[in-house]
């Protein structure tokens, strides 16, 4: 234990005596060391160093020497001058000597360390640097010591460079080792290293980024010559190996040279061996694969990149899709130029699921490409659809047979979206559909069954001819869609048709909705604002709800929100129709319509039926019968599920109806009800004769204009009937079902007895020639009416009459003696009567013997009473005697 003790204390000792002397020898022979060391640099450099701090040690890297520069700063040279920009800057050198070549005062540099700092390095338009700023080798002027470096070990170190063609480099070496002897004329660098490519800069182009770098690489320095040759065979790019070769000349137009080659590399990591702006563009799809690569990259003048693949095989999938594209095998060359990529692909076999494709050609400048490819096989559309992520597009499925050129020029964009590579470009060959389905997104027309051969020219597809469904309703069609791949793969975009549309039957039931639930109930119709349309139409019959027509002819306009069908003729309940609308969207949810139709020979009740009855309930389809011929004028607001804004509507109705019937309108049955409920009338009238009379009313011909405005139907006065019956009518009825009728009718040989006298008791009864009228109005709703009788229309009547028989009076005075010659009002004298024409008059008194004695004795007694009510006064008046 002594013993052991003894030892320790005399190796402690030695440590003692070593660090002392360590120490003093530093102390002693910094200075010399210093001096030498700045006095070689000055020698060898141009400019001026700047050190921080300089410190010699021969412990802290033991056996050697070490002296440690702290804070060194190396200016930029320009024209052989010193800047105030740095070169280079380093936090912390070390230089590492042998201890013995150092008591010799050889200083051989064995190894240096810089930790931390940067170089930047640039080339000026006129072929200067600013980075030589070592001395010319005939300076030989020495302080007679060895000086030299041969191994340098570099962490944490920034290298940037600029050149004068806009070439701009930055790397991050995080480890790098290098041997050689740095300080002669030609030497080879044997290095070591892991790095990042942080940027690489052409013009305003990021080409690299963030890649890391690792491997070994030779490079084979001559000053002399100025130039930078560099192989390696084992490095690796983003986890690929590859092989480089390549160069860098500074005086030859600072020209930069770059060889990489891979064999069976994964095409996956191949991607990150092209500029980074290529690799955006193709950003959207996953590969996955092998070929062979050739890849140069030079710059100069101008940055240039060819790769030349083959044996290429592998899937290509989009981000967000499931489709995939199968290449068995291609050839070809992927080339920029002055910015402008290109792909010349010599062979091409490939598969979108079933289908099957081979391609040949080329593809100029990505960002506004022109094409001339090539492409015989077959495309699976729904395959296509998964492949290019079209989401714009709910369902894109069938089979397209393709033997022909694409070809086309393309507009630069500053954005490039799916699909962008198949718009506006012309197919000089075949393309054949087959079993072809599709539908829009959120739209609930499917369009299925499609077959047909198409054409792709001046970004159109032209249909030579084509079927179809619609909602399960066939179509024929042949003409021009204009931008058609652009609208199903871009928001945004418009498109334009100009076709010849056949069908045999088109069903708007189905058309309208695919929702079995919701067919019954509403519609979602609205006019689409990236649509327009010139449609020759020619459909055999059409269906919507209970609206049937048949041998529809016409155009159709569509543009900006506006609908138009002008000319557009069809038959229907059993007539014809010859119309032409317009359609206005006004708002998402509602649009306008306004149509002018003639309507010729149609059958009223097959038209009432059509149109559901137009929504009332007061004269239906089973309540009539007869043609009609019709000028009609309408406009009114439609929501999307296609309901009215009653408020909205306007309609001018010029109507002609021959061979019509009236049969069991309950509004007219409602007169005989009232009657029999009055004893007076009750009395008077076969009122049971009356209401058989009125279930069917008969006539040749009826003619009138009726308005339609502010909900209120305005009918002016006209006259239904036969001489079995002659009703005269006019006045209003609302959509509330609110009513307000004027309304007579001829009752003399409704009355119980057959006695005619020419004396008229009361104002509501009045003697046109044709026989006595009865003068009636009726109000409040159809649900309850109110009647009662119409004295102002009896007078207004009679004073027609009056007006008339003056006319004729003064016509004959004209003629026969020449009086109101001025009056160019008066017509000829009518013709006699005939002696069986006859005036009628109601004379109360004789129904005092009429079966009803209360009515009679309720009369007699009204009558006794003068002036009872102000109707009465109204519909009395002694001088109106027939």
């Amino acid at each position: 234990m002594k013993k052991l003790l003894k030892y320790v204390a005399i190796i402690a000792a030695l440590i003692a005596v070593l660090l002392v002397v360590a120490y003093y020898l530093a102390k002693k022979y910094e200075p010399e060391v210093r001096k030498v060391i700045v006095y070689e640099l000055n020698r060898k450099l141009t400019v001026p160093v700047k050190v921080g701090d300089i410190n010699l040690s021969l412990l802290q890297r033991f056996p050697y020497a070490s002296l440690r520069f702290s804070d060194v700063v190396i200016p930029q040279v320009k024209n052989g001058e010193a800047t105030a920009d740095t070169l280079i800057y380093i936090k912390d050198m070390y230089l590492q000597m042998g201890l013995l070549n150092f008591m010799r005062k050889n200083y051989v540099v064995s190894e240096a360390e810089i930790n931390t700092g940067f170089f930047d390095m640039a080339f000026y338009e006129n072929g200067s640097d600013n980075f030589h700023f070592w001395k010319a080798s005939d300076d030989t002027s020495s302080s007679g010591t060895n000086f030299s470096i041969t191994e340098v070990l570099i962490r944490d170190f920034n290298y940037r460079l600029k050149d004068s063609n806009k070439l701009a480099l930055d790397l991050l070496m995080v480890k790098s080792k290098a041997r050689g002897d740095f300080g002669s004329e030609e030497y080879t660098i044997e290095s070591g290293s892991d790095m990042w490519i942080r940027t690489v800069v052409y013009e305003s182009d990021t080409l690299y980024e963030a890649e890391k770098f690792s491997g070994d690489l030779n490079i084979d320095i001559d000053r002399i010559k100025d130039s930078y040759t560099f192989n390696s065979d084992d490095l690796e790019l983003a986890g690929q190996d590859i092989g480089l070769t390549g160069s860098y000349i500074p005086k030859n137009k600072q020209s930069w040279n770059l060889n990489i080659e891979a064999q069976n590399a994964d095409l996956e990591k191949l991607t990150h061996l092209l500029p980074l702006n290529l690799r955006n563009r193709f950003a959207k799809y996953k590969a996955k694969g092998k070929t062979d690569l050739k890849l140069n990259l030079s710059s100069g003048e101008r940055f240039d990149l060819d790769a030349f693949f083959s044996s290429l095989s592998g899937k290509f999938q989009h981000n967000e899709a499931l489709g995939t594209a199968e290449i068995s095998g291609a050839k070809g060359k992927f080339e920029m130029r002055n910015g402008i990529s290109s792909l010349i692909l010599d062979e091409l076999e490939a598969s979108i699921g079933p289908g099957d494709m081979n391609v040949w050609g080329k593809i100029i400048d990505f960002d506004a490409p022109s094409f001339d490819l090539n492409l015989e096989g077959e495309i699976d559309l729904e395959e296509l659809k998964s492949l290019l992520n079209i989401s714009l597009l709910e369902k894109l499925e069938g089979r397209v047979q393709l033997d022909g050129r694409l070809q086309g020029n393309l507009p630069r964009e500053s954005t490039n979206e799916t699909l962008d590579l198949l718009k506006g470009i012309d197919f000089i060959g075949k393309i054949n559909l087959s079993e072809g389905i599709f539908q829009m997104e959120g739209q609930d027309q499917l369009y299925d069954k499609i077959e047909g051969d198409i054409q792709l020219k001046d970004n159109a597809v032209i249909i030579k001819s084509a079927k179809a469904r619609v909602n399960k309703s066939p179509f024929e069609i042949s003409g021009t869609i204009k931008n058609a791949l652009p609208y199903i793969s871009r928001k945004g975009q418009k498109l334009s048709i100009q076709a010849d549309f056949k069908a045999k039957e088109l069903n708007f039931n189905d058309i309208l909705t695919q929702n079995e639930s919701k067919r019954d109930t509403t519609y979602n119709f609205q006019l689409p604002k990236d649509v327009a349309f010139d449609l020759s139409v020619e459909v055999g019959k059409m269906t919507f709800r209970k609206f049937i027509a048949t041998d529809i002819t016409g155009n159709a306009y569509y543009k900006s929100g506006l609908l138009t069908l002008n000319p557009f003729a069809f038959k229907l309940a059993s007539g014809t129709v010859n119309t032409n609308v317009h359609f206005i969207q006004k708002s998402d949810n509602q649009f306008e319509a306004q149509a002018l139709a003639q309507l010729k020979n149609i059958d009223l009740e097959e038209f009432f039926v059509a149109f559901e009855n137009f929504g009332q309930s007061v004269i239906q389809a089973n309540n009539l019968e007869g043609r009609a011929d019709a000028t009609i004028e309408f406009s009114a607001l439609f929501k999307s599920d296609l309901s009215i804004a009653s408020e909205s509507i306007k309609s001018n109705i010029e109507l002609m109806v021959l061979d019509g019937k009236l049969k069991k309108v309950e509004s007219l049955q409602a007169i005989s009800d009232y009657l029999r409920g009055n004893a007076l009338w009750r009395s008077l009238i076969k009122v049971d004769e009356f209401e058989k009379k009125l279930r069917v009313v008969a006539f040749d011909t009826l003619s009138n204009t009726i308005a339609i405005e502010n909900r209120v139907i305005k009918i002016p006065a006209m006259t239904i009937g036969s001489s079995a019956l002659t009703l005269n009518l006019s006045g209003t009825h609302s959509f509330d079902d609110a009513i307000d009728y004027s309304i007579n009718f001829r009752i003399n040989e409704l009355l119980r007895t057959g006695k005619r006298e020419q004396q008229n008791e009361f104002g509501y009864v009045v003697d046109d020639n044709t026989g006595l009228r009865f003068f009636l109005k009726m109000q409040g709703t159809v649900d309850n009416p109110e009647f009662s009788l119409d004295g102002d229309a009896a007078r207004n009547k009679r004073k027609q009459q009056f007006e008339q028989e003056k006319n004729t009076f003064k016509s004959i005075l004209k003629e026969e003696f020449g009086l109101f010659k001025s009056d160019t009002t008066l017509t000829g004298v009518p013709e006699q009567k005939k002696k069986n024409d006859a005036k009628f008059s109601v004379d109360f008194e004789e129904f005092k013997n009429a079966n009803d004695t209360s009515a009679g004795k309720e009369n007699t007694q009204k009558k006794k009473k003068k002036g009872n009510s102000k109707q009465d006064e109204d519909l009395y008046d002694k001088d109106d005697d027939l």
